[in-house]
């Protein structure tokens, strides 16, 4: 049942052609791959590629977050029943049909975010560049009213070098490489998660280990 309530479907279909558009200098087509992946606010064709690029970012980093990182926290707290719960509450807030009463369901997904999503962040500190956590993302922990979305962007910006969340610095430094960006940027934000799993499956196991889980 916990592993039928995680993955991210479609996702990988939609993030290599996208990459590949942007080797090629075709942002256009890159929009075109990711544009139901990104929130309806932000489907704009006329958007740039720098803002479209942090757009998907930040949807891929929420999209994996609810889906594998809230769910697991969730089922240590809790067990099976509690996981089951929120990660209804994800797909309400994603899929009800009536559009009005969305809101409702994500400011319940904020709190149930807030803990999963702080100890994240500190995660992307720890498998990423801790001093440049530290340097980022103290407000976005402390941040009472931050939003999840909000959170994992600025922790993650922290914790990456090399510029890959911060696309116009890039261009500006590496103005010859402005077409491997949209690609190296996502390779480093999967990556960067991926650690922060391990570092979550090592925990969880010692946990499981402990008798806690």
């Amino acid at each position: 049942m916990l592993v039928l309530m995680m993955g991210t479907p479609g996702w990988r279909q939609s993030v290599e052609p996208y990459a590949q558009a942007w080797q090629n200098g075709d942002m256009q087509a890159a929009w075109h791959h990711v544009q139901e992946r990104l929130p309806a606010s932000e489907r704009g064709a006329a958007v740039s590629p720098e803002t479209m690029h942090l757009s998907l970012s930040k949807a891929l980093m929420l999209a994996v977050f609810q889906r594998f990182f809230l769910v697991a926290f969730w089922y240590a707290v809790g067990g099976i029943g509690l996981a089951i719960f929120v990660r209804g509450l994800v797909a309400l807030a994603e899929q009800w049909p009536q559009a009005a009463a969305r809101p409702r369901y994500l400011k319940a997904c904020e709190w149930v975010n807030w803990i999963p999503v702080r100890l994240l962040s500190i995660t992307f500190g720890i498998a990423g560049d801790l001093s440049g956590w530290l340097g980022e993302s103290k407000a976005a922990i402390t941040g009472v009213t931050k939003k999840t979305s909000e959170v994992l962007m600025i922790s993650a910006n922290g914790s990456l070098t090399g510029y890959a969340l911060d696309p116009a610095r890039f261009s500006r430094i590496h103005p010859d490489e402005w077409a491997s960006f949209g690609g190296r940027s996502l390779s480093a934000v999967r990556d960067l998660l991926n650690r922060s799993m391990l570092v979550w499956i090592c925990l969880l196991a010692l946990l499981v280990i402990a008798g806690v889980v």
